[in-house]
Formats: C-alpha cells, structure tokens, sequence
C-alpha cells in the first residue's frame, strides 16, 4: 500500500489531520500524490485521485476484485466489483464549500444504472465530505457510505 500505508495520510482520513488552509493542504496531497503515484498527472484537483487511488489501494489489500466501471449510458462511475459500482467523492478538509448540490446531481444522473449494471451503486464519501451529512437517495439501490467507515470501522 503506498497512500493508505503512510501514518500521516491515515491521519486525514480519520480527520486527526486537518488543514485550515487550502493551499497548504493542496501542497500537502499533490506532494503525497507525487511521491506515490509519480506517473499520475493532476488535473485541476488532487483530491479526487487522491480518493479514487486509496479507494483502490483498500480494495487491492483487501482482496477484492476492483476495476474502472464499465461505462454504461454515458456515465462512468468509478470502479466496478462483482456486485458493486462505486463512485467516489472527496472533499479537502479546508474547502468551505458543501460539495453536497453537485453530489445530488451526480445521484440524479445515475439513478437508472442499478438497473442497468443489475448491482447497486455505492458513494465513498472522503476526506471534508465525512462531515456533511449524508444524503437521502430516494432511488432503488444507491447507498452513501463514509470512507472511514470502511476503513477504520468507525461511524463519525
């Protein structure tokens, strides 16, 4: 494991590790994301590979068979298991801003493709998104979950 055997990356997913400053915590993951995945290229943000590579990395220690989902009807949701899709949300811990209204648009774009890939869909939500309330889907078979709840076996 390489972000999620790191002490101090544990320490912001559980949220012992907060930053106040947003540029301060985007040095600190882009320079996790380099010494980690060097061949990785961020984009706008880091914090969405930052997510989407721990969640992987889980999987893979784990033992569970993950890969990237198969894109169904112009979506494309992150990762695929035998019976699951995941789609991973992550948020900086400094961001004031709720990534919630985005997130409710991401559920109503994908409320048809339980039925289509016939296994429900799953949200990780990582990182500031532990500690915005979970959404009430009203679809069949979609389900938020926090990170940390995997990980560490914990409820925020």
């Amino acid at each position: 494991m390489k972000l999620l055997g790191n002490r101090e990356v544990l320490r912001w997913f559980r949220g012992d590790l907060i930053f106040r400053d947003p540029l301060v915590e985007t040095a600190w993951g882009v320079r996790h994301l380099k010494a980690f995945y060097p061949d990785h290229k961020i984009q706008k943000t880091w914090s969405g590979a930052f997510g989407e590579f721990a969640f992987k990395e889980y999987c893979n220690f784990n033992k569970i068979n993950v890969q990237a989902a198969r894109q169904m009807s112009g979506k494309n949701p992150d990762f695929e298991t035998y019976d699951t899709v995941f789609e991973i949300k992550t948020k900086m811990h400094s961001s004031k801003h709720s990534r919630m209204p985005s997130i409710l648009k991401t559920i109503e774009k994908y409320k048809n493709l339980p039925k289509k890939y016939k296994k429900p869909i799953v949200f990780v939500f990582m990182g500031g998104l532990e500690y915005e309330e979970l959404p009430i889907i009203p679809y069949d078979n979609m389900y938020c979950i926090h990170f940390s709840e995997i990980l560490f076996g914990t409820i925020k």
